[in-house]
């Protein structure tokens, strides 16, 4: 990591840390995530499903939402302000700005999926050790991890052009869930109009990870999207220079 991108990784991790609106991100995202869990417990009961992919599921479901409420403010925030103006004048690389930039909010992302795990411990310790231990999620969380390193790389992409934080994050989820839409539907297209479970490749990954299955198409996958997002935002800031 360069020195560059560590001071904007520093500075943007402070200014998160007095956020009130990074906590309250939080406290929304554990509340769902957990209710979510919960809910899923009872109405899975007697069912094929297993606790960790019902945990994975719970998670995955809100993750978005944690990725877009962290990354919307990162550049149409500073625009809004007028400090935007202020950092592009000064002699740095604007690639390194947008990585440290990307890090800061990604781990916020990843102590939401960590946090999420406490759910799971409560719960393990009321059925008396029954449940599988803690270390049974790390392949699921390791795929959240990718699907929230993508959702953050994605809502930096579309702070960058945004004049208002809002405005971001309806393109972020405009983008994201207009992507997986159009899959599903090109999917029942060509499957004769039944959704099969290639309609939904982000849940199969997902639930595959919770039985312990990991695939390397997924990395492939979420770390070439990542890269593409973190190259197009470098280009719309060096052309607005």
């Amino acid at each position: 990591m360069s020195r560059t991108t560590r001071i904007v990784w520093a500075r943007e991790v402070f200014a998160m840390s007095c956020s009130p609106a990074v906590y309250a991100a939080l406290t929304a995202f554990y509340a769902l995530s957990s209710g979510l869990f919960f809910a899923a417990l009872q109405i899975g009961e007697g069912t094929f499903w297993s606790v960790p992919a019902l945990w994975v599921l719970s998670v995955a479901l809100p993750l978005p939402l944690l990725s877009i409420l962290v990354t919307m403010p990162l550049f149409a925030g500073e625009r809004a302000t007028g400090t935007l103006q202020q950092l592009m004048m000064l002699p740095v690389p604007i690639g390194r700005v947008i990585l440290g930039k990307f890090l800061a909010a990604y781990g916020v992302v990843v102590l939401g999926i960590l946090g999420a795990g406490v759910p799971w411990l409560f719960l393990s310790r009321a059925l008396g050790g029954k449940l599988p231990p803690l270390s049974a999620l790390a392949p699921g969380m390791a795929v959240l991890g990718l699907h929230g390193l993508s959702w953050t790389a994605l809502g930096v992409l579309c702070s960058v052009p945004a004049r208002r934080p809002w405005a971001a994050a309806i393109g972020t989820l405009l983008i994201g869930g207009g992507a997986i839409l159009a899959w599903a539907a090109l999917s029942r297209l060509f499957l004769s109009g039944h959704l099969q479970a290639p309609a939904f490749p982000l849940a199969i990954e997902l639930l595959d990870a919770a039985s312990g299955r990991l695939a390397l198409h997924s990395l492939v996958l979420h770390l070439s999207l990542v890269a593409w997002c973190l190259f197009v935002s470098r280009h719309l800031l060096e052309a607005r220079r």
